[in-house]
């Protein structure tokens, strides 16, 4: 990304430290345009296939091959496969043009000619915490996030494949393999899953094809703490005269994770079932590790997931302002028991609702489902995170006559309440819950229905005691700030700047009552150490 690659050339001071942030705003209001060039061999060429495949473009972009214009995308979340047989050569001249987000967002907030809630970001699809959050820095890089691929390929390709849990006993787990594969030719093949052979007489073009497939005596998947993380590879080649033509690998678990959201006495309960037995989640909220995340490493990945199963953690939730996970982040938490609550990227906001952006929305949502449906970690898609909290309790549709509510609302249906919901139900065997949490705070039901963000302690400066007091059915966000480590803080700052009130302290509190809460909590519970060193330990306590 342009962040990234300005600062390893020096152009750029390193944001995160001292008040730097300020001074490399102008990256995210400026175009950008990357260039490459690459050959490819002539065996290529001669393939009946090409196809150039973007993993990750963030976020407008134009991309030209050998000048033609190929594709212009307008979602980071987005896989790309474009067709480029006839532009192809033997040497090749690729550029992208990043466009400057704002600007293209300040178009759309005109056209629509009211601003919605959450601001400008709600037209782009890109992580809501580039734009800045109460924890973090605003650092908007754009650029390609993630890698690009040339696929060539003859005869016929797997581009899909689906494992479906029919039957799960001691004795025996019951599999439907769902393949798509996309043809050239008709031609008989054999389908390999895991050395049994199918025959299949493929057509032309794309097919869907469902294979029964079972596994003795299977071995469970269970969480963190209850069991091992047994896991099986599903391989599936497909062979023609007994020459492997294209394989694909689904790394799965047998195990079974239900919501269980039923009336009761009080309310509604919220908790989850695994392998039939109720399990206590024991977790975490989870953003991304760096606003530049080409920078985290496969080291840093497995370091922080390790340290959430010592922490005796079951769940982290991958929270909606973020990002969908890179691959390596769910194989680890498949193998170390840590269940996934994964939001859909939308948090905090009221969003469009016209055609193109519901596509879009659409596309988005069925690319990541279909990518990550069969890590058993997977426990629950969720909508958004706050936003029908925000619509309800925190004043947003005040600012809105009746026509414009109706639109919104309508808007926030169509996403949460029927697109997300059809395309977890078509593509997976997990469940959906709309939004996190049910019921704003402000609501009293909020304690005795769904899942709740309690952040009564911290936001509004209640006593540590009401932890105990007011218990919901399933706290799904809580917390309480605290300074980081006096190690961390020599990392962004120089010592003649550890003080409170520093242009670079309050540069790093991104909550706008953050330092006097934590004062007044101090004073309230403890005492407030005049030394910096000593106030950022107790902090933590």
């Amino acid at each position: 990304n342009n962040f990234s690659d300005l600062l390893k050339h020096n152009f750029i001071l390193d944001p995160f430290y001292g008040t730097n942030e300020d001074s490399v705003q102008w990256v995210a209001k400026r175009d950008w345009l990357y260039k490459s060039e690459f050959l490819v061999t002539e065996n290529t060429l001669k393939q009946q296939n090409q196809i150039l495949v973007f993993y990750g473009l963030d976020t407008y972009a134009k991309v030209f091959l050998n000048d033609s214009l190929i594709l212009v995308a307008d979602n980071m979340f987005r896989k790309w496969g474009i067709d480029v047989q006839g532009i192809l050569q033997k040497e090749n001249k690729l550029s992208i043009k990043f466009e400057a987000v704002s600007e293209i967002e300040e178009g759309t907030q005109t056209e629509l000619g009211y601003h919605l809630p959450g601001g400008d970001r709600v037209f782009t699809r890109k992580s809501g915490f580039h734009y800045g959050w109460d924890w973090g820095g605003k650092i908007a890089p754009s650029g390609i996030w993630r890698k690009v691929e040339l696929e060539s390929w003859d005869n016929c390709k797997i581009q899909n494949v689906n494992v479906i849990q029919n039957f799960l006993s001691d004795s025996i787990a019951k599999l439907t393999i769902g393949l798509e594969i996309e043809s050239t030719t008709e031609k008989v093949i054999s389908i390999q899953i895991n050395d049994r052979p199918y025959p299949y007489k493929l057509k032309k073009g794309m097919q869907k094809i469902d294979i029964l497939y079972a596994i003795e005596n299977p071995e469970l998947w269970w969480p963190n703490g209850y069991g091992n993380q047994k896991l099986y590879n599903i391989s599936i080649s497909i062979f023609d005269e007994n020459e492997l033509i294209d394989s694909k690998t689904k790394k799965i678990g047998f195990r079974k994770i239900d919501l269980i959201s039923e009336k009761d006495s009080i309310g509604e309960n919220f908790y989850f079932k695994v392998n039939g037995l109720p399990i206590f989640m024991k977790g975490a909220n989870y953003i991304p590790q760096d606003n530049l995340q080409n920078r985290v490493s496969k080291e840093n990945y497995l370091s922080l997931l390790t340290d959430v199963k010592h922490s005796n953690m079951n769940m982290l939730r991958v929270w909606g302002g973020g990002i969908y996970e890179e691959d390596i982040f769910y194989d680890l938490c498949d193998s170390l028991g840590i269940m996934i609550w994964q939001d859909f990227m939308f948090a905090c906001a009221m969003y469009p609702s016209d055609s193109l952006f519901l596509e879009n929305v659409k596309q988005e949502a069925t690319d990541n489902v279909k990518r990550l449906r069969h890590h058993p970690s997977i426990a629950l898609w969720c909508g958004n995170n706050e936003n029908s909290e925000g619509w309800h309790r925190w004043g947003w549709k005040n600012e809105f006559n009746k026509k414009q509510k109706n639109k919104i609302w309508g808007g926030y249906q169509k996403v949460f309440q029927e697109i997300l919901p059809t395309i977890v139900a078509e593509n997976s065997q997990t469940d959906y819950w709309e939004s996190s949490p049910k019921f704003g705070r402000g609501n009293p039901r909020h304690q005795f229905e769904g899942d709740a963000h309690y952040w009564g302690v911290w936001h509004d400066a209640e006593p540590f005691k009401n932890l105990e007091i007011k218990v919901p059915r399933f706290m799904s966000e809580f917390g309480f700030q605290s300074f980081p480590e006096i190690s961390t803080i020599a990392t962004f700052t120089d010592s003649s700047d550890w003080y409170l009130s520093s242009d670079v302290m309050k540069s790093h509190q991104k909550h706008p009552r953050g330092n006097a809460l934590i004062k007044e909590y101090m004073q309230r519970e403890y005492n407030v150490p005049e030394k910096f060193e000593k106030f950022v330990y107790a902090s933590q306590i």
